[in-house]
């Protein structure tokens, strides 16, 4: 019998490490179509709709397993919600006169986002919980960027609007100190990966360039050559992509300036808005408001007729519940055959 436990732990470790070593799903897209959420699988046609009712400004947590978005109440203000990520188990989390933009904490503790209260918009954090929220700033109009944590989640970095001028700030997140003007007329802010350099569009008289800042030393200097609008780090903080001045193409440069190249020609103001591993999710503003994943040399269109506030949103795929099982119950099933075979092939003991 001991032997028959251990065959069967043995069996099981094999299986479970079989299955550990088997190569991950790939992600999935979800993307906001007229104000509902679809799924986009790799390899299925057509995006499949997941949402019941309106749903606005959607986010994924780091772990993409689930997604901060907004939705409309019965009184007419918006509700900050979270679910899982194919909207199951919801739950509100805040509730405001109206809330744009949230960004998850690295740890997906925390929710940044822009909003209003009493006519007075601000930027506001809260616990994933709904507690402990805060308002980080009082002054400035905000503007539609989402809000970028920094790794420590000490700052948080974010467009607004002062004296009718687009500005870059950061604010501390214990709330104690007033936000702080980093760029006057720039916008699109990106925090790289390691949270050392800020990246933005600058511009004067209609002329945007791109810029750079170290925000421990404070300071920033134009890295591109040509004009150049919504910078984005790639995920490695190796690469700055950007949309060109001509608003057809997708240019990448490494954060000093060198290595420009144009990645991508696209028609209709084309923004890489998000990442799916080494691919860009580009959200082309033409016509029909595609959305296209662009990996390596190839591109191909996911999705057409996105609603003007349609960002895509990178999630896990949904594990099963059933998988434990399967592997526990494929085990047994070896261990039980490989005993088997033992016994009937277990040699008789000779007698003199």
């Amino acid at each position: 019998m001991i032997r028959l436990y251990s065959l069967l732990l043995v069996t099981f470790t094999f299986v479970f490490f079989l299955a550990r070593q088997a190569p991950p799903a790939e992600n999935w897209v979800m993307v906001n179509l007229d104000r509902q959420m679809y799924l986009i699988k790799p390899g299925v046609d057509k995006p499949s709709r997941i949402s019941t009712t309106e749903v606005e400004y959607p986010v994924a947590s780091h772990d993409g397993k689930q997604v901060a978005f907004t939705q409309t109440t019965e009184t007419g203000s918006k509700a900050l919600m979270i679910s899982d990520n194919v909207l199951e188990n919801q739950r509100e989390v805040e509730r405001l006169d109206f809330i744009w933009q949230a960004a998850w904490s690295p740890d997906d503790e925390w929710l940044a986002f822009t909003g209003t209260e009493q006519g007075i918009a601000g930027l506001f954090i809260v616990r994933t919980d709904g507690t402990d929220l805060r308002r980080l700033s009082w002054d400035e109009t905000i503007f539609s960027s989402r809000p970028h944590w920094s790794p420590d989640l000490h700052w948080i970095y974010y467009e607004a609007r002062v004296e009718f001028t687009e500005v870059i700030m950061r604010v501390q997140t214990d709330g104690r100190e007033p936000p702080q003007v980093l760029a006057r007329q720039s916008r699109s802010p990106s925090l790289s990966p390691d949270g050392r350099l800020l990246t933005y569009a600058t511009y004067s008289n209609f002329y945007q360039q791109i810029a750079v800042m170290d925000v421990d030393a404070y300071f920033s200097r134009i890295v591109s050559t040509i004009q150049g609008a919504s910078p984005v780090w790639s995920p490695d903080g190796q690469w700055i992509v950007f949309t060109g001045s001509n608003n057809s193409d997708i240019y990448r440069m490494r954060p000093n300036g060198d290595d420009l190249e144009a990645e991508v020609t696209l028609l209709g103001e084309p923004v890489v808005s998000a990442w799916n591993d080494e691919c860009m999710l580009i959200h082309s503003i033409d016509l029909e408001q595609t959305l296209y994943q662009h990996c390596g040399n190839e591109t191909e269109s996911l999705a057409e007729n996105l609603s003007f506030t349609s960002l895509p949103v990178v999630v896990r795929p949904k594990e099963s519940s059933w998988e434990p099982f399967l592997l526990m119950a494929a085990g047994m099933m070896l261990a039980v055959v490989g005993w088997g075979w033992r016994r009937r092939h277990r040699r008789a003991p000779a007698y003199h």
